[in-house]
Formats: C-alpha cells, structure tokens, sequence
C-alpha cells in the first residue's frame, strides 16, 4: 500500500494530484493519513486516482461474490467525498456497469480503481475510461482533461535503435546503400566525401520513411486489441453470474492480452531511449 500526492501548475492552473495503492484489508488508517496529507497541498482543484481496493457501490459497481465491501474504509472515504469530491465515471456514466479487477475462476467483478475529482475540474473532464491493464490484473482507468490548448511543434528526428533489430529494416537500408553507390559510381562529379553524405540522406529518408509506416500501423493494431478485450471483458461483465465463463472467452482475452504487452513493451523501450532513462 502507498500514496504519492503532488501539486501541478500549468496555464496558471493548480491541480493537486493523488494516486493511491490503497491494502486489500479494511484500514480506514490509511485513508485518514492520505487525506491529512493532502490538506498540506494547494487543493484547489484535486484529482485523487488509483486502486482504491473498494466499491463505491455495491449494486452498480460488483457482480458475484458476497454483496459487501471495505465498511470502514468505505466510511472514512465517503466522508471525505462529501466535502468536495465525486466519483468521476459514475457521473459520466450513471447506470453503466463496467469493472477494473476480475476473479474469473469465480465470476467476481468489482469497479476498485476509480478517479475523484472536486466538483471545480468536473468542467474540465473531457472523458474517462476502463481499457486493457498491461501487465496486471487490473483494468486501467484513463481520465482526459483539458487544461491548454497549446500546439506541440515537431520534434527532431531520432532513429530508434531497436529497428537494428529488425530483418526487414536492414534489408531496406542495405538496399539503400547499394542502390545509391550504384547510381553514382560512374559519376566522376561524385567525390567519396559527397557520396557518403549521399548514403547518409538515403538511410535517412529510408528510416523515416520505414518509421512512419510502422507508427501507422502500430497503434491500429493496438486500438484493434483494446476494442477487442474490450468488448471480452464486457460479455463477462454482462453475463450470468451464476453461469461460470466460458474457457474460450478467458483463453482469448489472454492472447489478446500478451499481444497488447508487446507493443506496450515497444513503446516504453522508445520512450526510454528518448528520455535517456536507464
């Protein structure tokens, strides 16, 4: 269990933002000291987020299993909501019944992980979300808000060191050279100083080109997986509780899972090599 809790400023803008890990046990401790802490931060707009390890509703927010909850825990957060704070998605999404964390074996489904907000950001919630967890037994929960709308420029090119790894970029960058040595061997206006420059341009507009195709396809695939466990996770938050799930459906929303791992996986590498992270 653990909390982080921090202000942010932006376009003159002060958000106080929280993310909790909150103990499977009722420790209504815990949520005591996270909300002492928080009244030390700025607070005039908060955003409290993370597994919470309650239902804010039973009836709305679980399937299966006993009908109860964190009682304790439950109290010392509702009180705290009924200062300023309200329960993000269930506003956008009243009746909706959609879930963070299953016990599949069991059919048990419980909305755990949910955002806070205070009533004065509600205005600038564009959209929240449940999509595919990576790596975790949890769905993740996404929450898009509008603070600016300052354009981001273009940044300058990189080559991401992991297509060296990549059979079919070699092929296109050796093909590359060769095609340009060839066009230019017999051009006596042609110095080695040039031509190399030459090589150089060629594997570059090669790897962007390369790049860019890939970037393309990569996120169509990964919108593809999310819509696909998505509507997965659906049927068994939809089905018959008193019916266990079927094999098929746990089998496939494993598979889709690893394949959405990789290309999360990929993108963190990329993100860590332009940050130069270790």
């Amino acid at each position: 269990m653990a909390f982080v809790i921090c202000d942010i400023e932006t376009n003159s803008k002060l958000l106080t933002l929280a993310n909790v890990y909150a103990p499977n046990e009722d420790d209504p401790d815990f949520f005591q000291v996270v909300f002492s802490h928080q009244s030390s931060f700025h607070c005039e707009e908060i955003i409290i987020g993370g597994d919470f390890n309650l239902v804010l509703d039973l009836v709305k927010d679980k399937k299966g299993g006993l009908p109860r909850t964190l009682k304790n825990a439950l109290k010392v957060v509702q009180d705290f909501c009924d200062l300023d704070l309200s329960d993000i998605w269930r506003i956008l999404y009243p009746e909706a019944k959609r879930y963070t964390w299953r016990q599949r074996l069991s059919d048990i489904h419980c909305r755990l992980d949910f955002f806070l907000v205070s009533q004065t950001s509600i205005c600038n919630i564009i959209q929240a979300d449940i999509i595919p967890g990576f790596k975790t037994d949890h769905s993740m929960i996404t929450l898009n808000l509008s603070l600016h709308s300052n354009p981001r420029g273009n940044g300058f090119w990189k080559l991401n060191t992991s297509l060296l790894s990549e059979t079919c970029y070699l092929d296109k960058i050796k093909a590359a050279i060769e095609n340009t040595v060839s066009e230019y061997e017999n051009d006596e206006t042609v110095n080695p100083i040039l031509l190399w420059e030459m090589v150089k341009l060629k594997v570059r507009e090669k790897s962007i080109s390369y790049t860019a195709s890939k970037k393309s396809e990569r996120p169509k695939r990964e919108e593809d997986l999310v819509k696909s466990i998505a509507i997965l996770e659906k049927q068994l938050d939809n089905g018959n509780s008193s019916e266990p799930p079927s094999q098929y459906v746990i089998e496939k929303l494993n598979t889709l899972g690893r394949d959405l791992e990789k290309i999360i996986e990929y993108r963190t590498k990329g993100a860590i090599l332009r940050s130069k992270s270790q």
